[in-house]
């Protein structure tokens, strides 16, 4: 038997118990700190920009340096690439994967998505070149892709003409370009989140009709006319050592350069190695780039 004392305990304890369930529950305690639902414009810019560095200097150049055997593959996957050169769908899944996520189309959509919210064209007109960068180079290591259809909810969205990525590609730095030259109040752009120009326009710009250039180019055996084009674009475009986009490499592991982690004292630096049919080449003219590309040990063995 419950007495009245006993009863208003009980009454008491049970709605304690109720106050508590939320904080129990709720807010800080059941939001988890290191797994963000919402990205910054700035995380959202660093991933892409670090995307772009690793699809330009990691496995594409390492396999077509293979290819054209200006390395050997000595070692796991480029060791087996080396010996009989079959690829299969394993062997660029990695790369044909980067061109949407972890820093890649879906990411730059984010971003573009992010700079309008704020108005900031300048973050947008410098998405949009990383937009055509990325997809350019798509274009020119797969040839058709999925670029129009690419985000929306469709199962086996369907694949774009190459020459009609390529036409995407150029309105979409065509409108960087446009959105990067606006310098309006709120144009602040990445600022000192772009590890490679800073945010600077004046840099970002020339790089965008370089870009042009070069996927004209790529366009030019069955559109003749993509040559002037081509040549227009240059003329606009890096002029300088200074204007040239490189990666913001460190010597910590994961940070270093992309060759230098397969060739160097890194951790996987034995699975690549010099190409004898390059070195040949450039002995038998007496190239004196030689010396830039190898260095060698006491013993007369090569290294990078």
């Amino acid at each position: 038997m419950i007495t009245t004392k006993q009863g208003i305990g009980a009454v008491l304890l049970a709605g304690a118990l109720i106050a508590c369930s939320d904080f129990l529950t709720g807010g800080d305690v059941t939001k988890d700190p290191n797994n963000q639902t919402v990205a910054r414009n700035s995380q959202f810019f660093v991933a892409a920009q670090e995307n772009l560095w690793s699809y330009w200097g990691s496995d594409p150049a390492r396999i077509a340096g293979i290819y054209t055997q200006q390395f050997h593959g000595l070692a796991n996957q480029y060791g087996a690439l080396d010996a009989s050169y079959n690829e299969d769908p394993n062997t660029t899944n990695g790369t044909h994967q980067a061109l949407y996520v972890s820093g890649g189309l879906v990411d730059i959509k984010h971003l573009q998505d992010g700079s309008r919210a704020v108005n900031d064209n300048l973050y947008l007109g410098i998405a949009q070149v990383m937009e055509g960068a990325l997809m350019g180079t798509g274009a020119d290591i797969f040839g058709d892709l999925v670029y129009s259809k690419a985000l929306q909810q469709i199962p086996n969205p369907e694949l774009d003409d190459q020459l009609a990525v390529y036409d995407s590609v150029q309105k979409v730095l065509s409108a960087g370009i446009a959105n990067i030259s606006a310098a309006g109040a709120t144009d602040f752009g990445p600022g000192a989140a772009d590890l490679t120009y800073g945010g600077d326009r004046t840099l970002w710009v020339p790089f965008a009709h370089t870009l042009k250039a070069r996927f004209y180019m790529h366009t030019g055996e069955v559109r003749p006319a993509a040559y002037a084009a081509a040549l227009a674009e240059a003329k606009l475009g890096i002029r300088s050592d200074a204007g040239n986009y490189v990666g913001a490499f460190t010597q910590t592991p994961g940070e270093q350069n992309f060759y230098y982690q397969f060739h160097g004292p890194a951790a996987r630096g034995g699975d690549l190695g010099a190409g004898i049919t390059l070195d040949t080449l450039l002995r038998s003219r007496n190239d004196p780039r030689r010396t830039e590309y190898f260095s060698y040990r006491a013993n007369g063995t090569r290294d990078w």
